[in-house]
């Protein structure tokens, strides 16, 4: 799944360069729908692995990432900022942020009539 779901996300991101407003508008949505999936798979994968982790050893990880865990911080909460961490730095996720900054630069968006206010 998520060799697949990183291909489609840099499939559509190239796709995307010279489209239409539709079709870039058709690619964000689906776009989304497989950032959210790899995001998902992610989740589970770090929380899995997490699982049999000392409280020691995930901090080495959370370092390893540049994830800080505060003192007094609940582990749920570190291992929620490492999945993410762990996520965004994946090929399918920086696909999906080349993607979603073509379709800023070209104002569409997944929800309509969102307008950033100066």
């Amino acid at each position: 799944m998520e060799n697949e779901t990183t291909q489609d996300l840099l499939d559509l991101a190239a796709a995307t360069v010279s489209c239409g407003t539709e079709q870039l508008r058709t690619a964000l949505e689906r776009g989304h729908e497989l950032y959210c999936a790899g995001l998902t798979a992610t989740a589970q994968s770090v929380r899995e692995r997490c699982a049999g982790l000392s409280d020691h050893d995930l901090a080495a990880w959370c370092a390893l990432e540049n994830v800080p865990w505060r003192t007094g911080s609940a582990r749920e909460d570190a291992i929620d900022e490492l999945l993410f961490a762990v996520w965004t730095s994946t090929p399918a996720a920086m696909a999906y942020a080349s993607l979603a900054d073509q379709a800023e630069q070209r104002d569409v968006w997944l929800v309509d009539g969102h307008r950033e206010t100066p």
